[in-house]
């Protein structure tokens, strides 16, 4: 199919070349009614994001470079990245005090099946979730535009669909949305220092999908079965 996908590509550049220039000539045959749209238009153009300023490294040197400064946040968020644990042994061990009746955790583990959560990645329920894509919103490492995954709703329900099914099923997760890109968010203070930024990960947008769905049918079946500690106050519904 490789073949059949670089041919729509170019049809698919073709077109958006050939809308661009469409717009351009639009705005061009309005500019003595309309200056403010030639103007508006040329600083959208123009916009560049705001770049991270040189940081300061440990030994007070100022780095500049952006792979040394890549280096310098990537680092310091090392530092202060909290690995969870990952068994319910371990939780269990810090939750168990707090929790009256005692959280059912072997219960659960030994009884709970796709079934029990009633999960439904049908293609009507990926479609709602795609339509409901904010436009703007940042993508992953897989690079597909949000504003494609929403434009592209019915063409792309029931493939993803497929996906998500198959995934779940098989608890596989494809390669890319295991990773993120980490951005540098900043905080406040002085921009040469690497603790005034915080790291916010972008993930692929179709893995947020997934995990949506399942939450939503996860904290349902939570809540129905009142498994929820009445001790846990934060991140509840």
């Amino acid at each position: 199919h490789l073949r059949e996908y670089k041919q729509q590509r170019n049809v698919c550049k073709c077109e958006a070349t050939k809308l661009r220039r469409n717009f351009e000539l639009n705005i061009l045959q309005k500019l003595l009614e309309h200056p403010k749209m030639l103007y508006g238009y040329i600083r959208s153009t123009k916009r560049i994001q705001e770049m991270i300023p040189a940081l300061r490294s440990a030994d007070e040197k100022l780095e500049t470079d952006d792979q040394d400064k890549a280096s310098l946040l990537s680092k310091f968020f090392q530092t202060v990245f909290t690995r969870e644990p990952n068994n319910f042994a371990a939780i269990q061990t810090v939750c168990q005090p707090m929790c009256t009746p005692p959280l059912p955790y072997s219960s659960i583990s030994s009884s709970s099946t796709t079934e029990d959560l009633d999960l439904d990645f049908s293609p009507t329920v990926v479609k709602t979730e795609l339509l409901r894509i904010k436009p703007a919103k940042s993508p992953g490492p897989d690079r597909i535009p949000a504003l494609a995954l929403r434009e592209l709703a019915n063409e792309l329900c029931i493939p993803l669909s497929i996906i998500f099914q198959k995934s779940f099923e098989e608890s596989k997760l494809p390669e890319e949305w295991k990773c993120a890109f980490i951005a540098p968010i900043y905080k406040g203070g002085s921009r040469l220092d690497c603790e005034n930024y915080r790291p916010v990960s972008l993930t692929c947008i179709a893995c947020k999908i997934m995990e949506r769905i399942i939450k939503r049918h996860l904290m349902r079946y939570l809540e129905n079965n009142q498994i929820l500690c009445d001790a846990q106050h934060g991140f509840r519904p």
